[in-house]
């Protein structure tokens, strides 16, 4: 694969007032990996949550895919973030961050993660 991503997990934290929030960890201190990246996207998907005794459906917009070996599977999760570092082999001056939407997928190509851009 000629990409490369590097891998921010999503970890939860409290802050001052005691809530549960989300914290992920500086760019360039994340894990790398080999990865097939197709910014092609702007489709809308479903994505079904279950809430204890309802569920509820979120339509959320997916703007890019990334492909990566399936022997990562159980390395990412929803909520994680992604940077791509490397782009047919060179090495990105301003990598794009962005965000895992859902759960990883594994198929017959690898494990394929959905993403969204985000600002970092």
């Amino acid at each position: 694969m000629l990409d490369e991503l590097e891998h921010l997990p999503a970890s939860i934290t409290e802050d001052s007032y005691g809530e549960d929030v989300l914290s992920w960890p500086a760019p360039g201190d994340g894990t790398t990996y080999p990865c097939g990246f197709d910014p092609t996207g702007g489709r809308e998907e479903r994505q079904f949550l279950s809430g204890g005794q309802s569920a509820s459906v979120q339509t959320v917009t997916v703007e890019s895919t990334v492909r990566l070996s399936a022997a990562f599977e159980g390395s990412f999760g929803a909520h994680d973030r992604v940077r791509i570092t490397k782009r047919f082999e060179e090495d990105l001056l301003n990598p794009p961050a962005f965000e895992v939407i859902g759960v990883p997928e594994l198929g017959p190509s690898g494990l394929m993660l959905k993403l969204r851009s985000i600002m970092t």
